[in-house]
Formats: structure tokens, sequence, C-alpha cells
């Protein structure tokens, strides 16, 4: 037995001391780790919502402008349909003019069968252009407000995919939304171009054919059909005084914010447990004790991506709605305008970065 003057010379039990203590402090270093890997993973799934809402976005708005570009085409054709027969009457009543003046020139020799023939195929022609007005016009009017519907409602569309990708990737995400959604980047078309390089030159290709096609062939009926092709160019102009075509939006540049769409998504760090435990190797004392998520824990349960919806070839701007050529892929996230904006707007980008991978 020891006395109290060998007691403060005693080891025994040293070793004991200093395993406890790094018995602890291997704990908290191994709960440390595992908590890092956590986060990780957290941080891992955060991000593929983000992404996935940010692609599923840019998507859904590529398939609305290629939509638009169909019913521009659809809008087209029913115009230029209505052109044709409108050129083929005016082809006729010319061809009727010019051989009622060769009738009256030739005091009734020459011309006039001819001039009572067009006539009456000009009367007959134009029944079918009021049977035929009536149903292109209509189905001009329905797929114009049907693009109309899309501009607005696609963009929409998108916000709820993105709340449908929160809800997949639940937990930890508890919510997400997808900015811009006040319509897709297209306006009412108030030029001339559409009808001047999409219905005037079919239509004046298909009437002078249609004018050979429908009526009697003479010397006059061929004047007519030549003139038809005239003629449709006049007609055609008709068609874009109610401004039924969409175009994207003036001065946009393909690559700028008007194509992009970016996905927030919001979390919860799920993995508490791990930061307490850590709490150990400080003998249960966490007052001032970092974990290894707590530093960054604010930041991380933010995740941002970006989408862009893309015309995939190099045709010039007039052409992007009419072929359906628009696709979508990722982009790194950037703030809207940074680029452009000094000091703050640069810095957040910076800022950013550290969320995003």
């Amino acid at each position: 037995m020891k006395t109290d003057e060998n007691l403060g010379r005693a080891e025994s039990g040293a070793t004991m001391v200093i395993g406890i203590f790094m018995a602890v402090l291997l704990v908290g270093v191994l709960y440390y780790l595992w908590g890092i890997g956590e986060a990780i993973v957290y941080r891992q799934v955060m991000q593929d919502a983000a992404d996935s809402a940010a692609f599923g976005g840019a998507v859904i708005n590529a398939r609305g402008m290629n939509l638009i570009a169909l019913l521009n085409v659809i809008i087209a054709a029913a115009a230029a349909v209505e052109t044709i027969i409108n050129a083929i009457v005016s082809g006729l009543i010319l061809a009727a003019a010019i051989a009622t003046i060769v009738c009256i020139v030739t005091y009734g020799s020459s011309g006039c069968d001819e001039a009572a023939t067009h006539a009456e195929e000009a009367v007959d022609m134009e029944d079918v252009r009021s049977d035929v007005e009536d149903d292109m016009e209509d189905i001009i009017d329905l797929a114009s407000t049907a693009a109309t519907t899309i501009r607005y409602t696609y963009p929409a569309l998108a916000l709820v995919k993105a709340e449908e990708y929160a809800s997949m990737y639940d937990p930890p995400v508890t919510e997400g939304f997808l900015l811009p959604i006040d319509g897709l980047p297209v306006e009412e078309d108030d030029s001339d171009w559409p009808c001047d390089e999409k219905v005037a030159p079919f239509a004046s290709s298909q009437a002078p054919i249609g004018t050979l096609i429908c009526c009697d062939i003479d010397i006059y009926l061929l004047i007519g059909a030549a003139s038809s092709m005239g003629f449709a160019y006049l007609h055609a102009d008709d068609w874009c005084e109610d401004e039924y075509f969409l175009r994207v939006v003036e001065d946009a540049k393909m690559g700028d914010d008007n194509f992009q769409v970016r996905a927030y998504m919001h979390g919860d760090y799920p993995f508490e447990a791990a930061q307490e435990r850590v709490g150990i190797a400080a003998w249960g004392d966490t007052d001032g004790a970092a974990s290894p998520g707590e530093s960054l824990q604010e930041i991380a349960n933010w995740s941002f991506a970006q989408g862009e919806f893309y015309f995939d070839d190099d045709m010039d701007e007039e052409e992007w709605l009419w072929h359906m050529m628009w696709r979508a892929r990722l982009r790194r996230f950037r703030l809207p305008l940074s680029g452009s904006v000094p000091g703050g707007a640069g810095g957040l980008s910076e800022i950013i970065d550290v969320v995003i991978h």
C-alpha cells in the first residue's frame, strides 16, 4: 500500500487515463469523418435535384419553342392555301378581262367565248374560295391561339416539373422552383417577313399550276396563270396584318438570359446526429465546438443549376421559329447579367461557385 509520500510519484493507471482520452478523441474523429461523408452525399443529392430541374425545365421550354415553330408552319400553310385560291381567282379575272377587251376590239370575232368561259370559271373559283375561307381562318385562329397559350403555359409546366423533382429528392430536398416563368421569349411578328418569305413564295409557285389544272387552257389563261404569281404576293401580305405569326423577341442573342432557366432547390441537412456525436470528443460540451457541416450548412442547404434551350443551327434569327430544331442542355450556373455587372454580382457568382460543382 502506497503512503501519502509516494502518492504523488505513483504512475500506475496513467496508461488507462491516456487511453480513455484517446478513445474519446478517436470516437470524435470517427464521427467527424462520418459527418464529412454524409455532407458530401447530401451535397450530391441536392445538386442532382437542381440539375434535374434545370435540365427538365430547359427541355420543356425547348419543346414549347418547337411546337410554336410547328404552329407557325401550320398557319403559313393554311394562309398559303387561301392565297393560292385568291391568286387563281385574280388570274382568271385578268384572263376574262383581256379576252373581253379582245372581243370588243375585234367586234366579236375573237375572244368572246373565252371571256365568257373564264368569267364563269372565276365565279366558280370564287365559290370555292368562299367555302375554303372559313375553314382556313378557323385553322389559323386555332393555331394562333394555341401558340399564344404555349408561350405562357410551358414555363409554368416547367415550374411544376421542378416541384416534382423536388418531391422525388425528398428528403433532403424540401422545396424547389424555377425561374423565369413569365413566358417563352417570343412575341407577335408585326413585320411582313413571314408573308414575303414563307407564304408568298410557295403560293406563287403553286398558283399557276392550279390555274392551268382547273380551267380551259388558251392564250388568255396562260397570261392569267403567269400573272397569278404576282397576285400571290399581293394576297399573301393580308395575312401579316393581324400578326398571326410569332417570332423570337427582338435583339435576342442565342445564349443570353432570354434562353436560360435557373433551378433553385432548398433542403434540410439530415445528419445532425453525426454532429452531436462529434461533441463526445469535448465530453459533451458542444458550445463553441465546430461541426463538420456547421460552417457551410447555410450555403449547403441551397443548390443551384442552370439550363439552356437553344436553336441548334446557324440560320438567321428570323428562321428560329420556323424549324423544330430547339434543344436543351445544362450550363454552368451564372447569376442573371453577372458577367456585365462589376463588383457585387461578380462576387456573388464566385460564392455560387462554392455551392455548385
